[in-house]
């Protein structure tokens, strides 16, 4: 499974938060139920505040997790 999540154009004018919500009790189903099936996360469009949310959160992701999720900033980091 490939996840693709595009934030270009989100901020904090239209930021949704239960979105965000719902982000963080998706990773966590991925995580304990389905970790072998998830191959990568790509978040597209990744601002200073998504990285800075990340960092957060990351710490509570297995180290197996983390390594397959990638935050891409711009088109340029897509190789």
């Amino acid at each position: 499974m490939v996840i693709i999540y595009d934030r270009a154009g989100i901020g904090m004018a239209n930021v949704d938060r239960k979105l965000i919500t719902f982000n963080l009790q998706f990773v966590k189903i991925l995580q304990d139920f389905y970790a072998e099936r998830l191959s990568c996360f790509y978040v597209l469009g990744a601002n200073f505040m998504y990285w800075a949310m990340y960092k957060t959160v990351s710490m509570f992701l297995a180290e197996k997790t983390k390594n397959k999720i990638n935050l891409i900033d711009n088109n340029e980091d897509l190789k």
